[in-house]
């Protein structure tokens, strides 16, 4: 109760000492636009009303085309500064809305302003794009003429407005370490009066581990294709092209060819092609009613290994490169498969299948000395040569049924270290050429997609995302 209501006197403030007179107040305040003026307005403008309350104004917020321009001034005179330099240049309106402590509200008559730019500036618009295998996940700042950075997305764009007539300086800061702004940096910029300058700056975030090519196989375009992309990025290339999957891609130690199967002879009859690198002129080398296919260059580029159902069971074979003098190199009642050469051409891992399991073998490229490298009792599949010789990687199930893991182990068999640790399957794992990290194909996100990681299985992250890519093969 109020002190009016006992008889006292009235305290400062209203009839209750509180602002209020005692009884609801249902009386909106007045409010209008003081400045600016209706027409044109360019740079900084003031923005300012005049607004009454018979009780008291709680704030006024000041308003551009409906939206807040700004926080609510609470406190006369009411104010705010406009950067009409960073608005679209064209009609806008001001309003402001004026509040009293009840929550009454009342909007000002709107005042019609239009920004223009002054005759003697422009704009520069900067676009920024970036690519790699791992973008700077914050983007970055923009500077003009060495002023106060702006943020920009990786990905995006930002505008200088009233840029005066004349040469301007463009610098981009905070890059993360792998990146790096492509051509000239800081980029000069020549701004016409009352026009808009587009720059276009180009940011490379490279994977790391050598630069080089990626082949790999995707189904994205409905059936397996070729691709290649380069490892710092790029837009990946299509260089197969057939009514068949074409998978396994491997290239020739030169890399001017890329050998890989294709099912483009028959839905059940893969076959194995040589083609250029860049996809033209491919040829067909095999041609028997079996399956042939994971092809393998020998490093001095003379012979491919290869895989092949031709006698009932899969065996390992070789042949020239051009495809004569195909011969078979191993002849058990298992299964052998996924052949890879050594380094120095004198021993072929690969794996094979016996009952209930799968390890990894190697053996000499004559097929004879055949020494078992895993006992896991599990399956041990896809091994992968790095590149001094030293180790092979591998995919393993002995930490679950379906859930493949990539393994790395000396190439005698011993300390093998599993790498990754996904409740999805990772698989397929292949050398970048100075050994530091590999490429590996993984389901984490729920599609087979192509990641990379340091070669101690440390800092993976996802390299392509092209769902269904299979079969990475890495080239300098």
């Amino acid at each position: 109760m109020c002190a009016a209501t006992l008889g006292l006197a009235p305290l400062a403030g209203g009839a209750c000492g509180d602002g209020t007179t005692g009884a609801s107040d249902t009386t909106a305040p007045t409010v209008r636009l003081t400045a600016p003026a209706a027409g044109d307005v360019r740079g900084s403008v003031t923005v300012a009303a005049a607004a009454d309350d018979d009780v008291g104004v709680a704030g006024v917020l000041f308003q551009l085309d409906g939206q807040p321009l700004g926080a609510e001034d609470t406190a006369a005179p009411y104010a705010t500064t406009w950067d009409a330099a960073a608005a679209v240049p064209g009609p806008h309106t001001l309003t402001a809305v004026a509040r009293d402590a009840a929550g009454n509200r009342t909007t000002s008559a709107a005042v019609a302003v239009t920004v223009v730019r002054d005759a003697t500036t422009g704009t520069i618009r900067v676009v920024v794009a970036t690519t790699g295998g791992v973008p700077d996940p914050d983007g970055y700042a923009v500077a003009l003429d060495g002023g106060t950075p702006r943020a920009v997305a990786a990905n995006g764009t930002i505008e200088f407005a009233s840029a005066a007539a004349g040469a301007h300086t463009l610098g981009l800061a905070g890059l993360a370490p792998n990146c790096r702004v492509e051509g000239e940096h800081p980029r000069t910029v020549a701004v016409t009066a009352g026009a808009v300058a587009e720059v276009a700056v180009t940011v490379r975030c490279p994977t790391g581990g050598g630069a080089g090519l990626i082949a790999y196989a995707t189904d994205k375009d409905g059936d397996y294709e070729i691709y290649v992309a380069d490892v710092d990025g790029g837009e990946p290339r299509r260089l197969t092209q057939s009514a068949g999957d074409d998978l396994n891609p491997v290239w020739s130690p030169d890399g001017t060819k890329i050998a890989f199967a294709s099912y483009r002879d028959g839905a059940t009859n893969a076959e194995i092609y040589v083609a250029e690198a860049d996809g033209s002129n491919p040829r067909r080398l095999t041609n028997d009613s079996g399956r042939d296919w994971e092809p393998a260059w020998s490093p001095d580029g003379t012979k491919i290994a290869f895989s092949s159902q031709r006698d009932g069971n899969f065996e390992l074979y070789v042949m020239n490169a051009d495809g004569t003098d195909q011969v078979r190199l191993t002849n058990t009642s298992a299964q052998e498969a996924t052949p890879v050469w050594s380094p120095d051409g004198s021993r072929i891992a690969f794996e094979y299948l016996g009952t209930g399991s799968g390890d990894i073998y190697v053996m000499a490229a004559d097929g004879s000395n055949r020494q078992r490298l895993t006992t896991s009792g599990s399956m041990d599949a896809l091994p992968a040569w790095s590149p001094d010789g030293t180790r092979l990687a591998f995919a393993s199930e002995r930490d679950g049924i379906g859930n493949f893991e990539i393994y790395v182990m000396n190439a005698d068999g011993s300390s093998q270290t599993r790498l990754t640790n996904s409740p999805a399957e990772d698989y397929g794992a292949g050398w970048s050429p100075d050994g530091t990290r590999l490429v590996f194909v993984s389901h984490r996100d729920g599609t087979p997609k192509l990641w990379m990681m340091n070669a101690d299985g440390s800092a993976a992250v996802l390299w392509m995302d092209a769902a269904g890519a299979e079969d990475p093969a890495w080239h300098p």
